[in-house]
Protein backbone atom coordinates (compact mmCIF):
# COMPACT_ATOMS: atom_id res chain seq x y z
CA UNK A 1 0.00 0.00 0.00
CA UNK A 2 1.09 3.09 -1.18
CA UNK A 3 1.66 6.42 0.93
CA UNK A 4 -1.13 7.88 -1.22
CA UNK A 5 -3.42 5.07 -0.86
CA UNK A 6 -2.73 5.08 2.96
CA UNK A 7 -3.88 8.42 3.12
CA UNK A 8 -7.28 7.65 1.17
CA UNK A 9 -8.40 4.81 3.21
CA UNK A 10 -8.02 7.34 6.27
CA UNK A 11 -10.31 9.61 4.72
CA UNK A 12 -12.83 6.69 4.00
CA UNK A 13 -12.93 5.37 7.52
CA UNK A 14 -13.01 8.66 8.78
CA UNK A 15 -15.97 10.24 6.60
CA UNK A 16 -17.60 6.80 7.59
CA UNK A 17 -17.03 7.62 11.26
CA UNK A 18 -18.24 10.90 10.67
CA UNK A 19 -21.85 9.21 8.53
CA UNK A 20 -22.40 7.06 11.65
CA UNK A 21 -22.22 9.87 14.24
CA UNK A 22 -24.76 12.44 12.01
CA UNK A 23 -28.18 12.74 12.44
CA UNK A 24 -27.60 11.64 15.96
CA UNK A 25 -27.12 8.15 15.50
CA UNK A 26 -24.85 6.13 18.20
CA UNK A 27 -25.50 2.48 16.58
CA UNK A 28 -27.19 0.18 14.72
CA UNK A 29 -29.94 -1.83 16.32
CA UNK A 30 -30.06 -5.61 16.57
CA UNK A 31 -30.33 -6.84 12.89
CA UNK A 32 -28.14 -4.66 11.01
CA UNK A 33 -25.21 -5.03 14.06
CA UNK A 34 -26.07 -9.37 13.98
CA UNK A 35 -25.25 -8.67 9.67
CA UNK A 36 -22.43 -6.42 10.44
CA UNK A 37 -20.78 -9.26 12.69
CA UNK A 38 -21.51 -12.11 10.14
CA UNK A 39 -19.60 -9.69 7.62
CA UNK A 40 -16.51 -9.57 9.34
CA UNK A 41 -16.73 -13.36 10.36
CA UNK A 42 -17.25 -14.12 6.51
CA UNK A 43 -13.74 -11.58 5.94
CA UNK A 44 -12.19 -14.05 8.18
CA UNK A 45 -12.31 -12.02 11.54
CA UNK A 46 -12.39 -14.26 14.34
CA UNK A 47 -14.67 -13.89 17.12
CA UNK A 48 -13.37 -17.21 18.93
CA UNK A 49 -10.04 -18.46 20.51
CA UNK A 50 -7.57 -15.40 19.73
CA UNK A 51 -10.53 -13.05 19.70
CA UNK A 52 -9.98 -9.93 17.60
CA UNK A 53 -13.79 -9.40 17.22
CA UNK A 54 -16.13 -8.82 20.10
CA UNK A 55 -19.75 -10.30 19.42
CA UNK A 56 -23.11 -8.27 19.29
CA UNK A 57 -25.00 -8.16 22.07
CA UNK A 58 -28.73 -7.53 22.75
CA UNK A 59 -30.11 -4.82 24.97
CA UNK A 60 -33.63 -4.08 25.77
CA UNK A 61 -34.85 -0.38 24.91
CA UNK A 62 -34.71 0.79 28.45
CA UNK A 63 -30.54 0.12 29.04
CA UNK A 64 -30.26 3.55 27.13
CA UNK A 65 -26.55 4.47 28.95
CA UNK A 66 -25.46 0.87 27.97
CA UNK A 67 -25.78 1.87 24.25
CA UNK A 68 -22.26 3.92 24.74
CA UNK A 69 -20.85 0.51 25.27
CA UNK A 70 -22.68 -1.17 21.93
CA UNK A 71 -21.71 1.95 19.95
CA UNK A 72 -18.00 1.06 21.47
CA UNK A 73 -18.15 -2.48 19.59
CA UNK A 74 -19.97 -0.62 16.94
CA UNK A 75 -16.97 1.41 16.47
CA UNK A 76 -14.77 -1.57 16.93
CA UNK A 77 -16.14 -3.43 14.29
CA UNK A 78 -15.30 -0.54 11.62
CA UNK A 79 -11.95 -0.13 13.02
CA UNK A 80 -11.23 -3.76 12.23
CA UNK A 81 -12.56 -4.12 8.29
CA UNK A 82 -10.36 -1.27 8.56
CA UNK A 83 -7.41 -2.98 9.57
CA UNK A 84 -8.21 -5.98 7.75
CA UNK A 85 -9.03 -4.33 4.18
CA UNK A 86 -12.51 -4.68 3.54
CA UNK A 87 -13.49 -0.92 5.01
CA UNK A 88 -15.47 -0.85 1.32
CA UNK A 89 -17.91 -3.65 1.92
CA UNK A 90 -18.50 -2.27 5.06
CA UNK A 91 -18.89 0.88 4.32
CA UNK A 92 -21.45 0.05 1.81
CA UNK A 93 -23.46 -1.53 4.21
CA UNK A 94 -23.48 0.95 6.94
CA UNK A 95 -24.64 3.64 4.52
CA UNK A 96 -27.63 0.99 3.41
CA UNK A 97 -28.85 0.64 6.90
CA UNK A 98 -32.03 2.46 7.39
CA UNK A 99 -32.65 5.19 9.42
CA UNK A 100 -35.57 3.56 11.53
CA UNK A 101 -32.82 0.46 12.29
CA UNK A 102 -30.10 3.09 13.87
CA UNK A 103 -30.64 3.97 17.87
CA UNK A 104 -30.23 7.60 18.50
CA UNK A 105 -29.52 10.21 21.15
CA UNK A 106 -32.98 11.22 22.85
CA UNK A 107 -34.83 8.23 21.36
Amino acid sequence: MTISSEVTEELKLQELKDYCHSENRICPKDRPMSELSQILINNGVRTEGETTLPLPFYMPHWLGPIFILRASVFQDYIDCAYKKGFIDEVDAFIRNIAENEWHHHGE
